[in-house]
């Protein structure tokens, strides 16, 4: 390990976290690596979050907190990035209701010293109130933008189980979206990814992602309506950045997921539907759903030929024939 032990700085959005801040920022006082600050950004919390993080400053010189009026995380997260110190080498996002084994900073930072690497990524954990579930991450390659087209399959696309060379965010002109909070830290990832150099992997969990303390945080709280707003959107605004020659199978199968998912919510209209699809090609239509592909590999075989708009009707039908046979279950039962 070099000698010279790099600034690391940890990006934290609260919002009425009051309950929970205590174990996060505890935790990340017992860091085994030392050499890092807190970049604390309240975002117009309503409870005695800020007075909580103003007491753990007190206590710690390296928390830095901040305080803004509510404008979301998205915004919250940006404005961490913006108050980076001079010397931050590397940097990572942390939760307010989620905490961090001690050995997280300097595992990470000794594989990014050890691979010069632009981005590590990590395992993690979901706890639940009965048990804890180890997350494999592991993303087959180094190669960012073979990462790009594993975080289109699938790939967790938070910040949280990420260490980023700080640098690159200014660098690149990467900036979180202005009014989405929820699956911004993908965005963000996916603009990463189609810059940087090299990505690193260390199979080891660290971050610990509480899925029961916190049963309403800000993005679980808002109505389906507004997160499938927010999907549709980090979508349309992803092929905007997304250059031409990435726009593979893995990458369409992401948008196909996004918008199936919705459908399948009753959210979208059939129009908007339409519209959302009309560049996705028809290959990628008929391999999102196992059911789907039977029902248009039947049709092949008899030789008719669909137009979008007919696969789009039929998938919706099949959709309502299927929660039609979910709906009977649950009488039976």
């Amino acid at each position: 390990m070099s000698e010279y032990r790099s600034l690391i700085s940890i990006i934290i959005a609260v919002y009425n976290s009051e309950e929970y801040l205590g174990r996060c920022f505890d935790s990340i006082i017992a860091q085994t690596y030392t050499r890092w600050e807190a970049i604390v950004v309240d975002d117009g919390s309503t409870d005695h979050s800020l007075e909580i993080c103003r007491e753990y400053a007190k206590k710690d010189s390296r928390f830095r907190v901040y305080h803004k009026d509510n404008g979301g995380v998205s915004s919250a997260r940006q404005y961490g990035i913006d108050r980076l110190s001079d010397g931050s080498v590397y940097s990572i996002h942390v939760d307010p209701d989620d905490w961090v084994d001690p050995m997280m900073l300097e595992s990470l930072y000794n594989k990014a010293m050890e691979s010069e690497a632009d981005m590590v990524i990590c395992d993690f954990f979901y706890n639940l109130p009965v048990r804890e579930i180890y997350i494999d991450q592991n993303p087959k390659s180094e190669q960012p933008k073979q990462v790009l087209g594993v975080l289109f399959q699938g790939l967790h696309g938070s910040l949280c189980n990420k260490l980023i060379r700080s640098d690159s965010y200014n660098k690149f002109g990467i900036r979180f979206p202005v009014g989405l909070d929820y699956c911004e830290d993908l965005f963000v990832n996916i603009a990463l990814l189609q810059r940087i150099d090299n990505v690193a992997y260390l199979p080891q969990a660290f971050y610990h992602y509480d899925q029961y303390s916190n049963p309403n945080p800000a993005t679980r709280n808002e109505c389906s309506s507004r997160i499938d707003f927010t999907r549709t959107e980090v979508v349309k605004r992803t092929r905007l950045i997304v250059k031409e020659e990435l726009k593979n199978w893995q990458y369409y199968l992401f948008e196909a997921h996004n918008a199936f998912s919705i459908l399948d919510g009753g959210s979208m209209s059939m129009k908007a539907f339409r519209e959302f699809f009309h560049d996705i090609p028809m290959s990628v239509l008929l391999h999102r759903h196992t059911g789907y592909v039977r029902t248009f590999l039947t049709c092949l075989v008899v030789h008719l030929h669909f137009s979008r708009d007919l696969v789009i009707r039929s998938y919706n039908n099949y959709l309502a024939f299927r929660q039609m046979v979910i709906n009977t279950k649950q009488s039976v039962l």
